[in-house]
């Protein structure tokens, strides 16, 4: 209304209703405020007025507008549901033509991550942030919490600038301090006069006359704090692990302590977070890839990455992954056949040895190979999240070495995993029936030897990717890519990161990343190496995103990796033919599926 000549006609405005007010952050309890709502609404009956109220604010009350013309209607806004975020993301995505199923599913997955809630304000900023960028790209998930931090929190209000208030640094800085507190007293809550007295403490010490309780009342009429019968907490987990990284960053005693080898692992959230604000911390990588040695050294058995050349199919090895069967449904495998299988390698290893601590009146060594395992996962993944935070930090040298061994960490696990299978089969006597693989046929073996030794470094891949993928971090893995000293397992997952970073980039780059990877693809002599680039390129051939020209690119790269494959030599006239049916092939298979999605 500060525009001239809208002013004489406000009266005109609210005199015919063409006007809606909304109120925000209503208590129906406060009665000052409602009688004022009541008095402007009987001047003006024929207005619109919506009230906002927090459902935790206090029972939303009829006699708080009685006497007035209308029926005041009650209505709950509820966080979104599937459905719902379904349609929102269609409606942000799909005018510019990006939205599908796999769009939909990136916001879902972001929105899990970050732990944040599904209102329509945080699906509308993923979506609007996914619109901006490579879609599948990993988006700052710090600077995704901060976005909605300062929006809860007012930051951009005019009122910010009063020195009379309590504006948004002061309320962060007292909200990560009561993380802190949460944290060291080992609870998610406290009591509401316990939050008055921490407030009280917080106000007294820097010398204000600010009334505490009226300080907490703001905070959690927010919705960052929410209290319920008398008990206060954040709203959302992710709030409270946000504030403790705010307090780590401000504490630098505090933060020599996080950092420590036997506590950091206790706070992979909050370090994620942490330094995907600050986007440099040299001291930190040098720690992590200090720490992340000694759990691979001492979770996982000792793998040669360079001999990941030698592995090998044992069952089937003729057979072309566009063969490959969908499903152990599609095998005849039921629950019944996978319960027997279970049933037998329980009786093989006979019953688990039970002691009690008087037993042998020492304390045997707590060795538990499964939690030594997600241990080092879970070393392994946080430097990597660490890696790709770093974007501002300066010294490749340190950025470069941080990236070797997150990938090696990350090849070591997955040949652990590969040469477990191979293991278990050599360890069988010959001529006895496998005590694994004995009750299947040709075709099950077949499909179990493929999930372990392909599907299961894939899915890996995917995590790699998820921790560590980056557009920022291309030079250095293209860096690796390209160097013939560094181990065969390295470079092939490195390769995938430029897979997953590049296949939904339209640009010219993606498709350099692409050709990069053919070039290191063609260099390969082990048919496992090969079958496996082929599996990763079908999946990023079925993305529907995927721009028409990457498209073509991996149609050829593909099909000239499978008729070398089947040792067909380039210029004869079996390549050409059968290049033309295996891009066919591709193109059915994607229509096959579009169909049936």
């Amino acid at each position: 209304m500060a525009v001239a000549n809208l002013q004489d006609r406000l009266q005109t405005f609210l005199t015919d209703g063409s006007l809606i007010f909304l109120f925000d952050n209503y208590e129906p309890a406060d009665r000052r405020r409602s009688q004022m709502i009541r008095d402007f609404a009987k001047s003006y009956p024929k207005i619109t007025i919506v009230l906002f109220a927090d459902e935790r604010g206090g029972p939303f009350q009829r006699n708080t507008l009685e006497n007035l013309e209308g029926e005041p209607r009650s209505l709950s806004l509820h966080p979104l549901k599937r459905k719902e975020v379904r349609e929102l993301t269609k409606r942000w995505l799909a005018p510019s033509g990006l939205y599908s199923t796999e769009t939909f599913h990136a916001v879902l997955r972001k929105i899990q991550t970050s732990g944040l809630p599904t209102t329509a304000y945080v699906v509308s900023m993923i979506a609007w942030t996914l619109e901006r960028q490579n879609l599948n790209a990993n988006i700052n998930e710090a600077a995704l919490l901060e976005r909605f931090v300062d929006a809860i929190l007012n930051k951009a209000d005019a009122k910010e600038v009063n020195r009379a208030s309590l504006d948004y640094t002061i309320r962060e800085s007292f909200l990560a301090e009561l993380s802190y507190k949460l944290r060291e007293s080992d609870r998610y809550t406290m009591s509401l006069d316990e939050l008055d007295q921490v407030a009280g403490e917080y106000v007294a010490a820097r010398g204000w006359t600010t009334n505490a309780a009226n300080f907490v009342r703001d905070l959690i009429n927010t919705g960052i704090l929410i209290e319920v019968d008398g008990t206060v907490g954040y709203r959302y987990r992710c709030l409270r692990e946000y504030f403790l990284a705010k307090y780590i960053n401000e504490d630098d005693e505090y933060r020599e302590f996080v950092y420590a080898e036997a506590n950091y692992l206790d706070f992979d959230r909050e370090i994620d977070i942490l330094t995907g604000l600050r986007r440099k911390d040299k001291a930190l990588l040098e720690k992590l890839i200090r720490y992340t040695d000694a759990h691979v050294a001492a979770g996982l058995d000792p793998y040669d990455l360079q001999d990941f050349d030698n592995v090998t199919f044992r069952f089937g090895a003729e057979r072309t992954l566009m063969k490959r069967p969908e499903s152990l449904s599609d095998l005849g495998i039921d629950d019944e056949i996978i319960e027997g299988v279970l049933d037998t390698a329980d009786e093989e290893n006979g019953p688990k040895a039970i002691s009690g601590d008087l037993e042998n009146g020492t304390r045997p060594p707590n060795r538990n190979k499964i939690r030594d395992m997600a241990t080092t996962y879970s070393s392994i993944t946080l430097l990597s999240k660490v890696v790709r935070n770093s974007e501002l930090l300066t010294d490749l040298e340190l950025k470069k070495r941080a990236v070797l061994s997150s990938i090696s960490h990350w090849g070591v696990f997955i040949g652990h995993v590969v040469s477990s299978f191979d293991k278990a089969i050599d360890s069988e006597e010959p001529g006895r029936e496998s005590r694994y693989l004995g009750k299947l046929t040709d075709e099950q073996r077949q499909f179990v030897e493929h999930f372990v030794k392909v599907m299961l470094p894939l899915f890996l891949s995917g995590s790699i990717h998820s921790s560590l993928g980056t557009e920022k971090l291309r030079a250095i893995f293209e860096s690796i890519v390209g160097d013939d000293s560094e181990p065969l397992l390295v470079r092939l997952l490195t390769a995938f990161l430029l897979i997953d970073v590049s296949f939904l980039d339209r640009s010219e780059a993606a498709g350099e990343m692409i050709k990069r990877v053919e070039a290191f693809a063609k260099t390969l002599n082990s048919r496992f190496v090969s079958e496996l680039i082929c599996e990763k390129l079908l999946f990023v051939y079925s993305s529907p995103n995927i721009g028409q020209s990457n498209r073509v690119l991996i149609e050829r790269f593909y099909a000239e990796t499978q008729l070398r494959l089947f040792g067909i030599k380039a210029g004869s006239p079996r390549y050409s033919q059968g290049k033309s049916g295996i891009v066919k092939e591709m193109r059915e298979k994607i229509a096959d599926d579009d169909t049936d999605a």
